[in-house]
């Protein structure tokens, strides 16, 4: 039998463990990434009701189940009693957001529900940073809430009015305690 990696499990009738293990670099680096990664996740500042990500003195989670936008609104507010539908403030924290969730459709908590072309977040925070998609806000169809990123381009990392009625995943924020 080969030298085995430290992480194949060869007790499972269908892993091939006579086979020579590739060479793989140190994974020193990989593990350093994770420590510091997690360094910032331990959730000293977050709650453990769920699985928050803490950046930047703030807690953020992405919820397991879609939803309409009003739905996520009220779901954040029921994880802690500073938890709102996230709000973004800058192109760190923009990005911070997509690469954690993996880019995937999710609402945030910008919106013009009251006022056409007026963009305000949910939890009352300033709009002091936006990332639109070229051609975006369009409200095509009637669309008042934002969702990250513009599936078109979802590497982009740009933003997207969408029909709030639509079911999507959604990212809750509250500040980490200290």
């Amino acid at each position: 039998m080969g030298p085995q990696s430290p992480d194949v499990d060869c007790s499972v009738s269908d892993v091939d463990c006579s086979a020579e293990a590739p060479v793989t670099m140190s994974p020193l680096p990989s593990l350093l990434l994770t420590v510091l990664m997690s360094a910032g996740a331990v959730r000293a500042g977050c709650p453990t009701n769920v699985d928050w990500v803490e950046f930047e003195d703030f807690c953020y989670w992405r919820s397991t189940y879609p939803s309409t936008w009003a739905g996520a609104v009220a779901a954040c507010q029921t994880l802690g009693e500073s938890s709102q539908l996230a709000s973004i403030h800058s192109l760190v924290e923009n990005s911070f957001i997509m690469q954690t969730y993996n880019y995937a459709e999710t609402w945030i908590g910008l919106n013009d529900i009251d006022t056409e072309g007026q963009f305000v977040w949910s939890d009352g925070t300033d709009v002091d940073f936006t990332n639109w998609r070229p051609g975006q806000p369009d409200n095509h169809d009637n669309e008042d809430c934002v969702e990250v990123p513009d599936m078109r381009d979802p590497t982009a990392e740009r933003w997207n009015d969408g029909n709030c009625d639509l079911d999507f995943h959604f990212i809750c924020k509250m500040p980490a305690s200290s």
